[in-house]
């Protein structure tokens, strides 16, 4: 899986701004997943979506980066790619 964007306000350790989210991780997640025929939850792709379409997903996070579980719907995301990967599995 994919880690969430960032808010807007987001700090590392060191109290500095990040640039932006791992984009060279996220896009290995996604070709790793791709190549391999791997299960993938794309939670960047969801977050950014969001943002464009107007949510503030700093609200989404107790920090600018954790995510709350609602409304930022990470476990919704994930549930159906699991299920899917257990029921493949099966057959």
């Amino acid at each position: 899986m994919t880690e969430p964007a960032l808010g807007p306000e987001a700090r590392n350790g060191l109290d500095e701004k990040p640039e932006s989210s791992p984009r060279n991780f996220i896009d290995e997640c996604r070709a790793m997943a791709k190549d391999r025929k791997l299960p993938l939850v794309d939670h960047f792709a969801h977050w950014t979506k969001a943002e464009a379409e107007g949510t503030k997903i700093a609200d989404w996070t107790t920090d600018q980066c954790t995510p709350i579980p609602r409304p930022s719907r990470h476990g919704d995301l994930m549930l159906p790619v699991v299920l899917k990967a257990i029921r493949e599995k099966r057959q």
